[in-house]
């Protein structure tokens, strides 16, 4: 495999775990979302035993605590996929250098061969 195919085929693995990481962030998320959604509904009643400042928990959660959860998971998601973004770009500024540092390369060390001889054609004028 040659400098060039193998940065290629870096640029496409690269892009395959970029798309891993988002795909895995998304679906961990997604599962902390159902969650927490679906155990607040399911076990109100055992949640009204328990108080926050005051009001049943499963109360509080309804009204607001879902919501700061929810919250929570957005500024989590945009906070990671910046991150990744960010990795992912410099991953590309990086295959991008080494393919214009390779091609410069070849194009160096084809300048500097000895060229091939070449056969010239004599022409017998005195016929």
């Amino acid at each position: 495999m040659t400098m060039v195919q193998s940065s290629l085929h870096h640029a496409v693995t690269s892009s395959a775990r970029h798309w891993r990481r988002t795909k895995t962030l998304t679906f961990c998320l997604l599962l902390v979302w159902g969650l927490v959604t679906f155990l607040v509904v399911f076990f109100a009643r055992e949640l009204s035993s328990l108080t926050l400042f005051g009001w049943p928990l499963s109360f509080y959660m309804a009204a607001q605590g879902l919501v700061v959860v929810y919250l929570f998971i957005v500024v989590i998601y945009t906070w990671q996929m910046q991150r990744f973004d960010r990795d992912a770009a410099l991953e590309g500024a990086l295959e991008a250098a080494l393919k214009a540092a390779l091609e410069a390369r070849d194009l160096t060390s084809q300048s500097i061969q000895p060229s091939q001889p070449t056969q010239v054609n004599r022409v017998d004028y005195e016929k």
